[in-house]
């Protein structure tokens, strides 16, 4: 059977204690944030990928660029922010821990949606990424380049 999801790592932006990457859906090409992504150009694009590097460069809060939310249901929730002509861009996303064991504090940030903004959070759409971040088939997209996430393969005799 075909997987349903793949995921890829962000090529330039893979740094030791964090990483960021796009998941794709194969059916319904419903997550757009790669697409998006690979769209931008000239200095929106290096205004995104100074966004991603000071966040791999393990940067504290900082709103006006990214952020998750304190919320308990949307704690693992994530998005990096910008404009273009003075309207707010958004790739949306979740954060994960895809080497519990030999790397724990490694996080990875997983962008699934690129959606503009208007005043009021999107909390359908953070519902949405939710459902995703705990599907089991997301899971296994992400173990492909991280095979420790989502546990060890159960033993076999």
């Amino acid at each position: 059977m075909a997987p349903r999801f793949v995921f890829t790592l962000a090529t330039r932006h893979v740094f030791r204690r964090r990483s960021i990457g796009f998941l794709e859906e194969l059916e319904r090409g419903e997550l757009d944030a790669q697409m998006h992504f690979v769209s931008l150009r000239d200095n929106e694009l290096r205004t995104v990928q100074s966004r991603f590097d000071y966040w791999l460069q393990r940067a504290g809060p900082y709103p006006k660029y990214f952020h998750g939310w304190s919320t308990p249901d949307y704690k693992r929730c994530f998005v990096f922010k910008w404009e273009k002509k003075h309207k707010p861009q958004r790739l949306y996303g979740f954060l994960c821990h895809p080497v519990p064991e030999s790397d724990p504090s490694f996080e990875l940030c997983t962008l699934v949606y690129y959606s503009t903004k208007d005043e009021a959070t999107n909390y359908t759409l953070l519902d949405r990424i939710n459902t995703l971040r705990q599907d089991l088939c997301v899971t296994e997209a992400i173990a492909h380049v991280y095979p420790e996430y989502g546990g060890k393969a159960p033993w076999k005799n």
